[in-house]
């Protein structure tokens, strides 16, 4: 398995008209948990800050609005097991990422704990113009690389990515029917 470069991995991206990602890990080590400048957006999710730093956060999602609004279409399924991590990233993620075009589904462990079998690897994966691309991640979920799967394995990734999305409810949906979830209430 060779592993793409940074650019090579970004570059997949560039054109795409559609991309889908499938999130299995329920804890992820990404850049802005290494900031050299104070506590990272998961640290301070974790003491109580109100709300990501607004800074970072506005360019981001800039981006991802500039990134869809020539009609490309970017979604993805989280598997959700309600750690810290995951309540952080629904709340100062996907609650965000949604107003900015971006398409979250949610498959609740919790409320559906068995995964579809035609989910079988596992792992995080995405779908980038029926490009299946696996994500390789060490066990603390720091990111190692991506590596691009053989062409014919794609109807295995079109199979996982349907029968999650047939099981998944969207972000939005979940998220008002779980406000027991949501940090302001499990702090009262």
């Amino acid at each position: 398995m060779d592993l793409l470069t940074g650019d090579d991995f970004l570059a997949l991206f560039a054109d795409y008209q559609e991309a889908f990602r499938a999130e299995f890990l329920h804890h992820y080590r990404v850049a802005s948990d290494d900031t050299a400048e104070g506590a990272s957006d998961f640290e301070r999710w974790l003491a109580g800050a109100e709300s990501p730093d607004p800074e970072r956060k506005a360019g981001l999602l800039q981006d991802l609005r500039d990134e869809l609004a020539d009609g490309r279409r970017l979604y993805r399924v989280k598997v959700m097991s309600r750690t810290p991590y995951d309540l952080y990233s629904a709340e100062w993620g996907y609650a965000f990422n949604v107003q900015a075009g971006e398409e979250v589904y949610i498959w609740d462990l919790v409320e559906r704990p068995q995964l579809p079998p035609k989910t079988r690897y596992r792992t995080d994966f995405w779908l980038i113009d029926d490009r299946p691309v696996d994500m390789l991640y060490n066990t603390n979920g720091r990111f190692l690389g991506a590596s691009l799967a053989p062409r014919g394995d794609l109807p295995v990734y079109l199979a996982a990515r349907d029968a999650l999305l047939a099981g998944a409810v969207p972000f939005q949906s979940w998220w008002a029917a779980h406000p027991e979830l949501h940090r302001r209430a499990r702090a009262a």
